[in-house]
């Protein structure tokens, strides 16, 4: 900041010490640049560059584009433990109870296809409802991304990238602000 923006009395200009008049124009510039530099202080600075976070019309905070691009990334990544949770629901076990097998084998039968199930399905379950909260800027939903995160980055290359990717921007100190 110069001098003159911290200083709030103006010089008087030349013309004024010599007794002429200043238009009135010039005096209200003056005073507007004045009100500009207030309203520019750091507690009412706008949000830097790399922050895309914005208040809306409404007061809210509007959604960044890569926290919507993550929330989508979830919910493509719900789509292949939906589409097989329900493949495996649909086809393997009519065929399981139209069989021979009885007892223990039916049994074991039905109780590893309830296991598939659920691991796929539910799976694609916890994905879709993380992105489901990332949309609605839920804290749980970014905790819970953390930890998607972190157990894809074994599945290497394309596990290791995206989670270092996801949690690289979900640690970040502003969007953690988004979520508070």
């Amino acid at each position: 900041m110069t001098d003159e923006m911290l200083n709030p009395v103006a010089e008087e200009p030349e013309a004024a010490a010599s007794g002429q008049e200043i238009p009135v124009e010039a005096v209200e510039a003056v005073e507007a640049e004045r009100v500009e530099v207030v309203e520019a202080s750091p507690a009412a600075e706008a949000p830097r560059a790399g922050q895309a976070a914005r208040a809306g019309a409404s007061g809210k905070m509007e959604r960044p584009d890569l926290l919507t691009l993550t929330a989508v990334y979830h919910f493509l990544c719900a789509l292949p433990g939906l589409f097989f949770g329900c493949l495996l629901l649909a086809l393997p076990v009519p065929a399981i109870l139209a069989s021979d097998a009885r007892g223990i084998g039916l049994f074991a039968a039905l109780m590893g296809m309830a296991v598939a199930i659920f691991f796929t399905g539910g799976i694609g379950i916890i994905y879709a409802v993380v992105g489901w909260g990332l949309l609605k800027m839920k804290s749980w939903a970014r905790w819970s991304a953390i930890a998607l995160a972190i157990l894809f980055l074994p599945a290497f290359p394309i596990g290791t990238v995206a989670g270092g990717l996801l949690l690289a921007y979900l640690l970040q100190d502003e969007t953690r602000r988004l979520f508070q």
